[in-house]
């Protein structure tokens, strides 16, 4: 599978706030798993990965496996249950925060949640200096590439 790489510039952003919003902490890992197994199944980014094999890469995630998380920056939002989460890692290689994942329950999705979350989270590495941003995404995954567009990111 092809991935495009898209950045954004952080510093003349202004985008809406949210207040709903809740940062990622150690105990939210299986939750996260959750959500990713969900969020990914059926899609074009998904290569038959069990609910375990999704906790597993939560764990991992926040453990470092693509880079230091950025924690003022991994974001969720659900009452009962966490209905969509972003996480963010520094990216050695472009030296910027790289949205490593982005993901909302098949059942929550249509509610804008994704698009909230990224708003927010950009809005909080623009208040802690980062100057930009980037992210891969499947070529093909139309939904995620046209959410990623409409805030400002661009292909490169």
């Amino acid at each position: 599978m092809k991935r495009l790489l898209m950045k954004i510039k952080l510093e003349k952003l202004t985008l809406d706030r949210f207040q709903d919003v809740k940062i990622i902490k150690d105990n939210d890992v299986v939750a996260l798993g959750e959500v990713m197994y969900e969020a990914y199944r059926g899609t074009i980014d998904y290569d038959g990965e069990s609910k375990e094999d999704a906790v597993e890469e939560m764990k991992g995630t926040l453990a470092g496996k693509y880079g230091k998380p950025i924690s003022s920056a991994c974001l969720l939002i659900g009452v009962e249950k966490v209905a969509s989460a972003i996480i963010y890692t520094w990216y050695e290689e472009e030296k910027m925060p790289l949205l490593t994942f982005s993901m909302t329950r098949a059942s929550e999705k249509g509610k804008g949640y994704a698009k909230k979350l990224i708003k927010e989270s950009l809005m909080r590495l623009k208040e802690a200096g980062y100057n930009e941003c980037c992210l891969f995404v499947t070529d093909g995954n139309e939904p995620a590439i046209s959410i990623y567009k409409k805030i400002g990111f661009k292909e490169h």
